[in-house]
């Protein structure tokens, strides 16, 4: 008969299949003998294992089982078991004698005798504590050959002696970072027991709370039962039912000696530590042993740093240790806070000492550690911290520390919180001048509320305050320096002076040299590359963008707007560069990052640049999608203009696609809409986002309409000239020899062009060139034929295009939106008076409350007829409506 340990548990019906790590088993080299998974208990080793030996089975290899017992630890018994391990399933019985002199020579007959390959699988590993019998598995690797493989689980590192074997690449460790569960397995462990899709936040949240433990996964959903589960109670449910820490207590606890038992409860109160850390909050001189001891058992410990000096535990565990400190001791988790607090305080651990201070409920210490530090906090950027910090006070302790909602103000700001921002906003403006002036830095409050103007898009507010505050400003620290180099600049891009903006900037140059303020300077680094783009140096632009980049590599990470400032202009150059893909690459999945930061030019930035990489792609509706995405983002952000540039872009795409209905049908409701038309189109964005005249003069252009005129599509280049605008140079001087072509001009527009081959083409320009449409094309493919210098640049923009990237000919519609058709739908069902009088109204740019105003009713039902209105029409939206009436010429 079989013993029960030599047969493998069985697995569930529901077991999670564990492919990668299989996967990474199943590629491990040929001369690999020993496999050893290392972790916790709870971790699924076991399961791993036997999944493997479940496909080795099937494989029809030669495998055998053993599960390891106490009993083991005598070597005859433990020969026994690994005779009965390798003579299951086949011919020959391995007996052991009844007093084995030499089990070495009875290892190497089984190894002789046993086909191969042949895979050993012993689990509980370390239940194994014997010196004998560790000593003779350890030289039995040894004697072992690459064809017959050893598979172990083990809590804690096996005492034998792997460090050859590693380094050889005999043997290999998986720890508890490979066998946590990846995403898609957990997400497949919570879809199987939340069949319901509507539970995706659930989901989301106790995939986070248990860090893809497998144990604390299953026996969260034990605990759980028929509760009612929502996203917001699972870590209290996983930390409060008595089955989890129960689990925790019967399983890690209880099988401790005593110290060890009393470390583990007091040091849970502890993030992270080292054993300095612990002698002195626990008050204990041998943390140092404890730890390696502790680390030898496999508790759920595990070292963060490649010294081995700081350790922490397994969230979900500490969180489940600190439930029992609670019970058993009542208090004392503070009580160890407020000593950690002090240690860390004590030792320049500035952050951690902070965060135990708020946990000890030692607000003031708290308060005056944050109001110590916090112009360092602040340049280094430790935005996310300083709200959460500040997040935790009370108005009552903010109106005690000025200091802090001043920081707190900026941090909100740059986090794009305008509420919690314009609140602490007014809790300064109620304090008195002299109390402001007591602010860390003289100038913080000007550059705040400068930095709150522009984060609420109020351009008019903005421009009004700028000169009166640089004119003013009282401090030559970097923070205030910078900070005023940034808006100065700020200010002269948004209104198109790209001249003076390059001026002000390189006279603020030696500013960034000093590195104590991180934030100004990566916004004074992507102000250079606006400038760059902007005067056409797309290539000095890039370089600068890289620069930022590998300067503060370490810190930049932590800028949550890092990306929201370098992903949009890095793609819109190469876009221009006419290397689609790779300006795909970098913006797809950021939108939603973007607008968490709230930055309208540069979420506007990323809708268009995206919408244009898929029209070149031919995929139209995308294309419109994300434009009329960017549309509904500016209604419900509150950013007209972003709405006005998104209506604007889908006039070019129109016109660009040779659909000039739709084009003027746009143009008409864009003009009719006067809260929109109203709107000065400022925009720090480069090209023909700048204004939209350059849109406006396409069409006029492809309509054939007088205007522009050469003459004035001409003055419009000198004034660009003279601001060093040469991007939107090129932009005119090409729509330019549009218009020459169109007036009959064809020699004029040719040398024009070739001039500005010559001119851009070196530059990195491409799509400048290309999105202009087949005239502008068929001159290039001609001059391609002439030879020389021109011939050469014209040869590169057609090798740069691809048929994939050819826009539609002259004599192609392209419907890239659905509502616009060559014939006019009819209405599908009449409009009643009182509709009438409002869509009058809407077409005259009232807005809702104005024209409940006008009709005296309320704004509500006006909402409601409106949503009549559009149902009849057959569209979705404000300026969707207004083209409909145009079509069916309703007014």
């Amino acid at each position: 008969m079989l013993t029960s340990n030599t047969i493998p548990p069985k697995l569930g019906a529901d077991t999670i299949v564990r492919k990668r790590i299989l996967d990474r088993i199943n590629n491990l080299p040929s001369h690999c003998k020993v496999v050893v998974l290392q972790a916790p208990a709870g971790y699924g080793k076991t399961t791993v294992m036997r999944q493997y030996f479940q496909q080795l089975k099937d494989q029809q290899e030669n495998i055998a089982w053993l599960t390891l017992s106490e009993t083991d630890n005598d070597l005859t018994p433990y020969l026994r078991s690994l005779s009965r391990l390798v003579s299951r399933g086949l011919d020959d019985t391995f007996e052991v004698p009844e007093h084995c002199e030499s089990p070495f020579h009875w290892l190497q007959d089984v190894i002789a005798k046993v086909p191969k390959p042949f895979y050993v699988f012993l689990d509980e590993f370390e239940v194994l504590n014997e010196p004998g019998v560790i000593e003779f598995i350890n030289r039995g690797f040894k004697l072992v050959p690459a064809d017959c493989k050893t598979i172990i689980s083990c809590r804690g590192m096996p005492d034998f002696s792997l460090s050859r074997m590693l380094l050889s690449g005999e043997a290999v460790v998986f720890k508890q970072e490979d066998l946590c569960f990846q995403e898609d397995e957990a997400q497949c462990f919570v879809d199987n027991r939340l069949t319901d899709d509507t539970q995706q936040d659930v989901k989301t949240a106790f995939i986070s709370a248990t860090q893809r433990w497998p144990a604390a996964m299953q026996l969260g959903f034990l605990a759980f039962g028929d509760s009612n589960v929502n996203a917001d109670n699972i870590p209290k449910l996983l930390l409060n039912d008595p089955l989890v820490s129960d689990y925790v207590v019967q399983n890690v606890l209880s099988t401790l000696p005593v110290e060890h038992s009393d470390f583990l409860l007091t040091s849970c109160c502890l993030n992270k530590f080292d054993v300095r850390m612990c002698n002195a909050v626990i008050g204990i001189e041998n943390s140092q042993e404890i730890l390696q001891e502790i680390l030898a058992k496999g508790v759920f410990l595990q070292p963060i740093d490649y010294q081995r000096q700081w350790y922490s535990y397994h969230k979900l565990f500490a969180e489940l240790l600190r439930r029992e400190l609670q019970l058993s001791r009542p208090g004392y988790y503070q009580q160890v806070c407020k000593k950690a607090a002090e240690w860390c305080a004590d030792n320049s651990y500035d952050e951690e000492a902070i965060e135990y201070a708020f946990a000890a409920d030692e607000i003031d210490f708290a308060c005056l550690i944050l109001e110590k530090h916090l112009a360092s906090l602040l340049f280094d950027a430790r935005i996310n911290a300083i709200t959460r910090w500040i997040h935790k006070l009370e108005n009552v302790d903010l109106m005690r520390h000025p200091n802090i909602i001043f920081v707190g103000c900026w941090a909100n700001i740059l986090n794009a919180d305008i509420s919690n921002a314009e609140q602490k906003l007014a809790l300064l403006d109620e304090m008195p001048s002299e109390q402001r002036a007591e602010l860390p830095l003289i100038d913080a409050y000007d550059i705040t509320k400068l930095s709150f103007y522009l984060m609420k898009d109020d351009i008019p507010a903005f421009n009004q305050a700028i000169d009166k505050v640089v004119n003013n400003k009282r401090s030559d620290h970097p923070f205030s320096l910078l900070g005023f180099a940034n808006l100065n600049t700020f200010k002269f891009l948004l209104n198109g002076k790209v001249a003076k903006a390059d001026k002000w900037i390189k006279s603020q140059f030696m500013l960034r040299k000093n590195k104590s303020n991180l934030i100004s300077e990566v916004y004074f680094d992507f102000m250079l590359s606006l400038i760059y783009v902007s005067q056409g140096q797309l290539e000095l632009a890039l370089k600068e963008l890289n620069s930022t980049e590998a300067t503060f590599i370490d810190d930049i990470a932590r800028l949550g707007f890092h990306k929201a400032l370098v992903a949009p202009i890095r793609a819109m150059v190469l876009y221009e560069q006419n290397d689609i893909d790779n300006a795909l690459s970098i913006l797809e999945g950021q939108i939603t990052h973007l607008r968490q930061y709230k930055t309208l030019d540069l979420v506007a930035l990323t809708y268009i640049t995206l919408s244009r990489c898929y029209a070149t792609k031919k995929d139209f509706k995308r294309a419109v999608s994300l434009l009329e995405e960017a549309e509904r983002c500016g209604y419900n952000e509150g950013w007209s203009r972003l709405v006005v540039i998104a209506l604007w872009e889908q006039v070019r795409l129109a016109t660009l696609s040779n659909n000039l209905v739709h084009a003027e049908q746009l143009l008409f409701s864009l003009m009719q809409d006067e809260s929109l038309n109203s709107i000065n189109l400022v925009n720090l964005i480069p090209a023909d986002l700048e204004h939209a005249d350059i849109t406006k003069y396409r069409l006029n252009i492809a309509l054939n309409q007088s205007e522009p005129s050469a003459a004035q599509l001409l003055a419009d280049i000198d004034l660009a000239i003279l601001d060093s605008r040469h991007y939107r140079v090129l932009k005119l001087k090409v729509l330019l020899v549009s218009k020459l072509h169109s007036e009959n001009s064809q020699v004029k527009a040719e040398g024009l062009l070739k001039d500005l081959l010559q001119q851009f083409v070196p530059l990195g320009f491409m799509r400048s060139f290309i999105d202009e449409g087949p005239v502008i094309f068929s001159y290039i493919q001609n001059i391609a034929k002439q030879g020389g210098e021109c011939a050469i640049m014209a040869k590169q923009v057609l090798a740069s295009v691809g048929d994939q990237f050819l826009l539609p000919s002259a004599t192609t519609v392209i419907d890239i939106n659905k509502e616009a058709k060559t014939s006019v739908i009819p209405l599908i069902e009449p409009l009643t008076q009182r509709e009438l009088e409002i869509i009058s109204l809407l077409v005259n740019g009232e807005s809702n409350r104005s024209i409940a105003d006008n009709l005296f009713v309320s704004e509500g039902t006006i909402k409601w007829h409106l949503g009549n209105i559009y149902g009849k029409l057959g569209v979705k939206k404000r300026t969707q409506a207004m083209v409909r009436v145009n079509e069916l010429k309703l007014i």
